[in-house]
């Protein structure tokens, strides 16, 4: 579960709002790997959110009316995954106490509507809103899970699309039966957008299959599993981790070869539709 904290100055307007907001986004996405709080960098404690602020937050499906502010303390600051500003003198003024990294402005910045008419705190809210969307990429919402029965239907879809000897059911559902089998998916919005598979055999892992769906290649998915799986036969204490790819599949060998992969040999016509090489290419853990 990943926390992101929203943070402005009395925590009264805008970062309720993008909490209230956010949490609408969670339940209609599905994103159940997040979590999100609020709290100001000059806020007294007990105070409720404006009138406009809760009107505003309304157009978008979101109840902050019992919504109370706090100030922004230490704790709160160590507790987030990642804390968004409402501007950058906020972010400024929370560098001396966070990573960088651990730091975000929403959107371009939000200017604060205090004292401004209900159509201004509105021009927040959707503003606030537009930088949500923004926000929910794939390095925040990416779940990979241990895979599961339910998964099964949008992994054989997703093999389907991507291979032209795809997997069946039946073989999805044997690998949940192996002992020996390590696999993993990815879900992202409720939604399976990858998996890896892989069998640990006397400390030697084969991985037998990867995929992503193809509007989520490029964007990292990949690299995220197939570390997953690195982390796993680490920890598990393994020798070695094989894999075949296509010889001529260079976007994934390059991955590979990223993670520390190294040819370690060639199976003539090991592929079919079209017949093709593959190549074998292991990374040694010891």
């Amino acid at each position: 579960m990943k926390h992101i904290l929203f943070v402005c100055t009395g925590n009264t307007c805008r970062s309720p709002m993008a909490e209230g907001i956010f949490n609408v986004f969670i339940k209609r996405f599905k994103f159940n790997n997040l979590s999100c709080s609020s709290a100001g960098t000059a806020a007294f404690t007990g105070s409720e959110a404006s009138e406009y602020a809760v009107e505003a937050a309304k157009a978008f499906g979101a109840d902050i009316s019992h919504h109370r502010s706090r100030a922004l303390t230490p704790y709160l600051i160590d507790s987030a995954d990642l804390i968004v500003c409402m501007t950058s003198a906020h972010l400024n003024v929370l560098l001396p106490y966070a990573p960088r990294e651990k730091l975000r402005v929403l959107g371009d910045g939000i200017p604060d509507p205090y004292g401004g008419s209900q159509r201004d705190y509105l021009r927040s809210a959707y503003k606030i809103a537009r930088g949500l969307i923004e926000l929910i990429d794939i390095d925040l919402a990416l779940e990979i899970v241990p895979f599961k029965e339910r998964h099964i239907p949008e992994a054989v879809r997703l093999e389907n699309i991507s291979f032209s000897v795809p997997w069946s059911e039946n073989a999805f559902r044997s690998e949940l039966e192996n002992p020996k089998a390590r696999f993993f998916a990815a879900e992202y919005a409720g939604s399976v957008i990858g998996y890896i598979g892989a069998h640990n055999i006397l400390s030697e892992v084969f991985i037998t299959n990867i995929s992503v769906l193809p509007s989520f290649r490029r964007r990292g998915v990949a690299s995220k599993l197939l570390k997953h799986i690195i982390d796993i036969s680490v920890s598990e204490n393994a020798d070695l981790i094989t894999l075949e790819v296509r010889e001529s599949n260079m976007a994934a060998i390059e991955l590979y070869q990223k993670f520390g992969f190294q040819k370690a040999g060639v199976r003539k016509a090991y592929y079919e539709k079209p017949t093709e090489d593959a190549i074998l290419m292991t990374k040694y853990l010891k």
